[in-house]
């Protein structure tokens, strides 16, 4: 559910969870954003919303955010 109390869903790759790669979330009307992991760290390497614009990041060594690359880049 979302804040406004609307249905929404969440579908992990792979099903199990243990370490996702992708993370799709698909609101009431359909409309959907994934969101890419680095699977050896857990953190999140893109976002992809409804329309496929896409922000990129980049992370250093110790996990800590270097770059971001926003959809007009």
């Amino acid at each position: 559910w979302d804040a406004e109390g609307n249905k929404t869903t969440v579908a992990f790759t792979p099903a199990t969870v243990a370490v996702p790669h992708t993370q799709v979330t698909t609101d009431p009307l359909g409309h959907t954003e994934t969101t890419e992991f680095d699977v050896q760290r857990g953190l999140s390497t893109a976002d992809i919303g409804p329309n496929g614009e896409r922000v990129d990041m980049e992370y250093d060594p110790l996990g800590r955010l270097l770059k971001v690359w926003d959809i007009d880049r």
